[in-house]
């Protein structure tokens, strides 16, 4: 059987999910994938970037222009994307707010939105289907941990959103955060000792296996349903604290699978509930893990995907 050749073209931020994609699309047995990035990915290519930004992504084109693939996976846009040929064979994945001009749809055969309240910013004839974030089976998984875990971290970066909610959260219940607050914002000083670097996404599952609770506060651009986090949480068998966002119900189950809050008091009653009642904690863990197994890998997305493909 001949196999469907797929060309993932994304930046290879620290978030994973062009490698995610990557991994799930070659372990389908239907699938011979190769990616192209659309943002340098070492140093030697950010100098070449700086010094000729127009030049840099010109060479990214024409790579992509000539390369011989069936399904083309652009995960989010770029303005230089305009000089792409294939558009039959283009395929765009916005992620967070689908933020993109009308005009600039046209190059693609179709597009994917991971926040379906973004729906209508896309061109009817356009709009493929929503596709949610996931997990790695490979990457976001449980290790063997320090059995003396602490309580509460959370792997979130700068919004305006979760720093006017940090700001107002009592100390005593603030979590160990990782992310780019570290050193670069004044909420650092709040409890300096409780911030940590950005963290990799290979390294997820070693901060994870740490701690009983992982806290998951939405940013200001995520509308309905969840975001990568509380996929990955999941794989990695920890109880998680969830700000709502409507639609995050169908995803997980609220009261069996994950644990949810609306306000600060909210948040503290649940995580007390959380801190003391260890079968509660395991309860959602195992819930949320099977659900996820069975729901939310990256390789049922690409199930999906080619479905529609």
């Amino acid at each position: 059987m001949k196999k469907i050749r797929v060309l993932i073209v994304a930046k290879p931020w620290q978030g994973g999910l062009y490698q995610y994609y990557l991994n799930a699309f070659r372990r389908n047995a239907k699938v011979e994938a190769n990616l192209i990035y659309s943002y340098p990915k070492d140093i030697s290519e950010y100098i070449a970037y700086k010094i000729d930004k127009k030049k840099w992504y010109q060479l990214q084109i024409e790579a992509i222009n000539k390369s011989n693939y069936d399904f083309g996976f652009f995960i989010n846009h770029s303005t230089y994307f305009a000089k792409l040929k294939n558009k039959s064979k283009n395929f765009l994945y916005l992620t967070d707010s689908a933020n993109l001009s009308l005009d600039d749809q046209k190059i693609y055969s179709g597009i994917y939105i991971s926040d379906i309240f973004y729906k209508n910013r896309i061109r009817e004839n356009l709009f493929i289907d929503e596709l949610p974030f996931g997990f790695d089976l490979q990457i976001h998984k449980k290790i063997e941990s320090s059995p003396k875990k602490r309580l509460m971290c959370s792997l979130i970066n700068r919004d305006k959103k979760r720093d006017a909610w940090l700001d107002k959260l009592d100390k005593k219940y603030f979590p160990h955060i990782y992310g780019n607050y570290f050193l670069k914002h004044k909420l650092f000083l709040k409890k300096p000792s409780n911030f940590h670097p950005q963290v990799n996404f290979l390294k997820q599952k070693f901060i994870y296996a740490n701690y009983l609770i992982s806290l998951n506060l939405h940013s200001n651009v995520l509308k309905q349903g969840t975001n990568q986090r509380t996929f990955e949480a999941a794989g990695c068998e920890i109880a998680q604290l969830i700000e709502y966002t409507p639609g995050l119900e169908r995803f997980f189950d609220l009261k069996k699978e994950i644990c949810i809050f609306r306000t600060h008091e909210e948040f503290y009653a649940k995580y007390d509930k959380l801190k003391h009642d260890h079968n509660y904690r395991l309860k959602l863990v195992n819930n949320s893990y099977k659900r996820a197994i069975s729901e939310h890998t990256y390789d049922k997305r690409i199930d999906f995907i080619l479905n529609h493909f």
